[in-house]
């Protein structure tokens, strides 16, 4: 026990010593797989280039494309415009329904005038 005690402590062995066991079997496997694999899938064969066709359908091409870029703005942004003005008026009648709602104003004396929906003018 005392000469287990008395044995000089050996330093750690750094973190890259086991690296290089496993680093060169794994390399010479990678590059055998590569090996095989370039070996069983060749380069495809090219094709050869065929004669060039006709301008017609390019232009055709062109021709819908500028009438898709004029007619397709209106009919997209058309129900949101609609959206957008409904918003507003909600926004609105949202508005006058509060200040309708503040005591001592005049939109609270008579709220059918400035347009809250709902309201009902009562005979004083």
């Amino acid at each position: 026990m005392r000469s287990v005690e008395a044995a000089p402590i050996s330093a750690p062995a750094p973190w890259y010593a086991g690296l290089a066991r496993f680093m060169a079997p794994s390399l010479a496997a990678a590059t055998a797989l590569m090996l095989l694999w370039s070996w069983h899938h060749p380069n495809p064969p090219r094709t050869s280039i065929s004669a060039p066709q006709s301008l017609s359908a390019a232009s055709d091409a062109l021709d819908l494309s500028s009438a898709v870029t004029h007619h397709l703005p209106a009919n997209v942004l058309a129900p949101l415009s609609d959206e957008l003005g409904r918003l507003n008026l909600d926004a609105e009648a949202a508005a006058r329904f509060l200040l309708s709602s503040l005591p001592g104003s005049v939109f609270a004396e008579n709220p059918q005038a400035v347009g809250v929906p709902g309201a009902r003018s009562e005979p004083n």
